[in-house]
């Protein structure tokens, strides 16, 4: 019974031996053929991009086409296996225009490309354009904003610092714009154009012609305080041709009808 039960025992260790030995023939195999395949795929192309799709391209107002197709045919014909989304998604949105790109490969062969545009809502020193974000644009849409914003331009200084500093002043001119001219809309008062002089005040015109002007370093104060006086007065609008609001206190109005001015 002894040598019976020792002789089992053997066989079956012997048995589960050669079961592990079998396993890893099989994931051996499995491997070996997957490393094949991989290197037939990159060998015969079996994956190139055939189609690249951008569904919106009808809509776009200011990115040019041609310009955005010579970016995108790049990756025709070349194998997904090599093809970086990261990088080709950079790429797209380096484009003056593009906001953003979203990818989405379609089995086997298609690229989707959804594309979103800036939207420009103003003219900026009459030269370029600038979007809700303060991105200063080139002009090249075929509608353009009829607001104008305008900044001041630093020749003084080399390119990269002129640079830097017209991109604040474009942020900080946007952002001001945005608060007034929703402020502003409330009276029926919509703002034509809209400067920040370089030594620190503001000069708004409206569509009416009525000026505006205010300081950079009591804006908020002075622009609450035109508010206050708008609501007690926007129905003499139609007699006044200027208000300035850079007093300690009060404001100087200009009415059109007896070409006087009067504190309030």
């Amino acid at each position: 019974m002894s040598n019976s039960g020792a002789t089992k025992k053997v066989q079956k260790n012997e048995f589960k031996g050669l079961s592990d030995k079998l396993s890893l023939l099989k994931y051996s195999v499995i491997i070996f053929l997957i490393l094949i395949g991989i290197f037939s795929v990159k060998k015969y192309d079996f994956l190139p991009v055939k189609v690249v799709n951008i569904p919106n391209a009808d809509q776009f107002k200011c990115q040019d086409f041609v310009e955005l197709e010579l970016v995108v045919n790049k990756v025709k014909n070349l194998d997904f296996i090599d093809l970086d989304l990261n990088q080709f998604q950079s790429e797209i949105e380096q484009l003056d225009w593009i906001k953003s790109a979203d990818i989405q490969f379609i089995w086997p062969d298609i690229l989707n490309i959804d594309v979103q545009e800036y939207y420009p809502i103003a003219l900026w020193n009459k030269k370029y354009l600038l979007s809700e974000e303060a991105r200063i644009l080139p002009l090249g849409c075929t509608d353009l904003p009829t607001v104008h914003l305008i900044g001041p331009e630093f020749p003084e200084f080399q390119d990269e610092k002129a640079k830097k500093l017209t991109k604040e002043h474009a942020k900080k001119i946007m952002s001001r714009y945005q608060k007034m001219a929703m402020q502003f809309s409330y009276f029926n008062m919509s703002i034509q154009s809209l400067e920040y002089k370089k030594y620190g005040s503001w000069e708004m015109i409206f569509d009416s012609n009525l000026v505006i002007r205010m300081s950079d370093t009591h804006f908020n104060l002075e622009f609450e305080r035109l508010l206050v006086w708008l609501r007690a007065n926007h129905h003499k609008l139609i007699e006044i041709y200027k208000i300035d609001t850079r007093y300690q206190h009060g404001l100087v109005v200009g009415r059109q009808s007896i070409g006087v001015k009067d504190e309030s």
